[in-house]
C-alpha cells in the first residue's frame, strides 16, 4: 500500500516549488542591509520585525524591505542567488532611498 503522507508531502514540496519566489534587500535599523528570499514580502517582513526571522535582523529591528524583485519557481531562485553571490547586487543609492525609515 502506498505511503498517502509521503505523497503529500511530495505535492506539498512540488507546490512550493511552484510558487513565485522573491529575492529583497531589507534596510536594518542600523542602516544595514540584509538579503534574503521568500514567498511572501509581507510576511516576511513581520517574520523579521517579530524578532522570528534571521538571526541577524532581530538585534537589529525595525527592519524594512526596501527593493525586492520577483523570480518565479525555486529553481529560477537557485540561479538568482549563484548570479547575485557571483557579480554582486548593486543597489543604487537612488533605489536604497536615505537613511531614514520608509513611511508607513
Amino acid at each position: 500500500m502506498p505511503d498517502v503522507h509521503a505523497r503529500t508531502s511530495e505535492y506539498a514540496l512540488e507546490c512550493r516549488a511552484m510558487e513565485t519566489w522573491y529575492f529583497y534587500l531589507a534596510r536594518c535599523s542600523d542602516g544595514s542591509l540584509y538579503a534574503g528570499v521568500c514567498i511572501d514580502l509581507e510576511q516576511r517582513e513581520a517574520a523579521h520585525n517579530d524578532g522570528v526571522g534571521a538571526k541577524y535582523t532581530r538585534g537589529r529591528r525595525p527592519v524594512w524591505i526596501v527593493y525586492s524583485e520577483r523570480f518565479g519557481s525555486k529553481s529560477n531562485r537557485s540561479r538568482l542567488l549563484m548570479r547575485r553571490s557571483l557579480t554582486g547586487l548593486r543597489v543604487s543609492r537612488a533605489s536604497r532611498g536615505n537613511d531614514s525609515p520608509p513611511p508607513r
